[in-house]
């Protein structure tokens, strides 16, 4: 890879372009010059919004055979229009994100430094490899994400519980646990991009620790997608309370019959329905049941000082409870359920 200068300059000046609509000035950015991808013995010129990228069109076609298409020069005596030519390049224009094509670029050129499949991988750059690899059929990019993606977000409750822990392999880098437009990002590319099978798992993601109010406020959610979203969390919260509610009227839970103990009495069974109540129905901040595959930390402490009649129990309808729950999850989000044909994604 040749040098780069350490400045580049705008391409066609510093001042902005301005085009006439009506009455109505419409101002035009500048097109700038990639700051890290203009190589000076590069041989084509990749104008993407308004950033230019010089780079070298063998390493393109490399990665992609579909790149050879969009370089193909008509001849001469073709009366298409041929593409405008800078400082020798031909210049083609395309129909992608400035940031998905720096990503690209990045892992093109410097690969080993650049994409380590050992580690979590930045949710811009996995949202990049979906677009582009899919568009350029980049196989390898493409596969990783959807590998990432499907790991993240499974399709079945062995897989989600897979998911935590330390067991998890390589998977996705959140810029904070809780950022709401990573999620919202990851629902709004499972929809644009024929992925709807993680929708589900990355719509409960969302709504189990996000209030309402907070999902109506996001902007990069499409209303349609907040309304499902909101309406999944509604969802979610009255099947929780029913369950808890059924277990108030079981006979069955922490039965006395099966009592090996002198604990138990009422207060001992309202106790344990109680710390269940404040762990897996609707929370003061506005959250709901994280679905751990592990029980909370309260009704942990409190599950040892039962017998273990009463303790297998409460585990024993817990893990019911989330069967249950997962098996609703794509209805709570418009789906007819895990065999809904519109979860079938577009290499499916």
């Amino acid at each position: 890879m040749s040098q780069l200068p350490s400045k580049r300059p705008r391409v066609d000046g510093s001042d902005d372009a301005t085009e006439h609509d009506g009455d109505a000035a419409v101002r035009i950015p500048p097109v700038q010059r990639s700051e890290k991808f203009w190589i000076e013995d590069g041989n084509v010129i990749l104008h993407v919004e308004d950033t230019q990228f010089r780079v070298h069109r063998s390493m393109l076609t490399r990665h992609s055979t579909i790149f050879k298409d969009v370089f193909s020069v008509p001849p001469p005596s073709s009366e298409q229009a041929r593409d405008p030519v800078l400082e020798g390049c031909p210049v083609v224009k395309l129909s992608d994100r400035a940031g998905d094509m720096e990503q690209i670029l990045s892992i093109f050129y410097d690969n080993a430094s650049f994409l380590d499949l050992r580690e979590d991988i930045p949710i811009g750059r996995l949202a990049a490899m979906l677009r582009l690899g899919k568009k350029y059929d980049i196989a390898y990019l493409r596969d990783e994400a959807l590998k990432r993606f499907r790991s993240e977000f499974p399709t079945t409750l062995e897989a989600f519980d897979a998911s935590y822990g330390d067991t998890r392999g390589p998977s996705i880098d959140y810029d904070s646990p809780s950022d709401l437009d990573d999620i919202s990002t990851i629902i709004c590319l499972s929809q644009e991009h024929g992925l709807p099978s993680i929708m589900p798992a990355a719509c409960f993601n969302l709504v189990y620790y996000i209030p309402p109010e907070k999902i109506l406020d996001e902007a990069v959610l499409p209303q349609e997608l907040r309304n499902r979203c909101i309406m999944g969390q509604d969802h979610l919260i009255r099947t929780v309370h029913n369950i808890l509610f059924d277990w108030t009227e079981s006979e069955s839970f922490m039965s006395p019959d099966h009592c090996t103990g002198d604990h138990l009495d009422g207060y001992d069974r309202k106790k344990v329905l109680r710390e269940l109540n404040d762990g897996l129905w609707l929370a003061d901040d506005g959250s709901v049941w994280c679905f751990s595959p592990t029980l909370p930390g309260n009704v942990q402490e409190t599950l040892s000082n039962l017998c273990a009649s009463c303790s297998e129990s409460v585990i024993s309808y817990y893990h019911a409870a989330r069967k249950e729950v997962w098996q609703e999850l794509p209805i709570f989000f418009g789906f007819r359920g895990w065999e809904d044909p519109d979860l079938k994604d577009f290499d499916s």
